[in-house]
Parts: C-alpha cells; sequence; structure tokens
C-alpha cells in the first residue's frame, strides 16, 4: 500500500474496530482486573497489527516500482531444514540473522535494483549470480527513485 491518506484511513479503521470490541467487552467485565487485561490485550493487539503493517506500507515515491512483498513468520524452534536454512550477514558491523529460503526460480519475472550509486555495478553483479544460477531470462530494472543522502 502507497498512499499515506489510505495507509492512515487502513490503520483508523482498524484501531475503530478494536476500540468498539473493547468497549463492548469491558461493558461485562467483572472487575477492574479483567477491565484492565481487555485493555492491555487490545494495545497489545494494536502494536501488532501496526508492525505487521509497517512491512507493507512503503512511500507513494516507491508507487511505480509495483512491487509485492512476502513476509514470512518463521517459528522460533525452527533452527535448519531443507526449506529454512538459518545465516547470519554482517553489514555496518551488525550481525543480522536471515534464512534463506528455497523457491521455485521460474516464478521470478523481474528484479528491481533499488535506488544507489553503485547501479552499474549492482547490475554487473546480479547479472553475473543470475548467470551461474542459469536465471537468464529475468529481466532487471533499475529504480527510477533518486538517491537522496
Amino acid at each position: 500500500m502507497y498512499s499515506f491518506s489510505e495507509q492512515a484511513e487502513y490503520l483508523i479503521d482498524y484501531i475503530r474496530k478494536i476500540d468498539y470490541e473493547l468497549y463492548c467487552c469491558r461493558k461485562e467485565a467483572k472487575t477492574v482486573n479483567d477491565s484492565y487485561a481487555m485493555l492491555l490485550d487490545a494495545q497489545e493487539e494494536i502494536i501488532e497489527k501496526i508492525e505487521f503493517c509497517r512491512l507493507f506500507f512503503k512511500s507513494e515515491a516507491f508507487s511505480n516500482e509495483q512491487e509485492y512483498r512476502f513476509v514470512l513468520k518463521i517459528p522460533e524452534y525452527i533452527n535448519k531444514t531443507e526449506i529454512f536454512v538459518q545465516g547470519f550477514m554482517i553489514k555496518e558491523g551488525v550481525f543480522t540473522p536471515y534464512y534463506d529460503l528455497k523457491i521455485n526460480e521460474n516464478i521470478i519475472e523481474n528484479i528491481m535494483i533499488s535506488p544507489m550509486l553503485e547501479k552499474e555495478l549492482a547490475r554487473k553483479g546480479l547479472e553475473i549470480f543470475l548467470n551461474r544460477q542459469q536465471m537468464d531470462n529475468i529481466n532487471i530494472n533499475e529504480s527510477r527513485i533518486l538517491v537522496r543522502y
């Protein structure tokens, strides 16, 4: 979702829905503690929704890219399987865990190179990678968003 007004409307509608549900439930609460517990649950639900939505909300400046995003929630107990292989990368001194996910490469049609100063280097590296993976039928596009620092 790219439009800021659509994003805001989506979240406002969701918060109103939770607020109404909380209002209805709290009317039937037997104790102050029950009412307070319901409030905490509602707050947690709203925070989880916002955290989820931020993965899909983008600036309108990126709308021309028409990107698809897939988010996988991987249970903590999965360490290593044939489908999920955990690794770590280091970028600017920060260790970041990630999972490699095996997918059918035939479903990929286009790859968009993000706005960066080294677009040609990124394109060349991607072309070499795709060639070695025998994935030569994938189009490589460059984002038209201006690089800002």
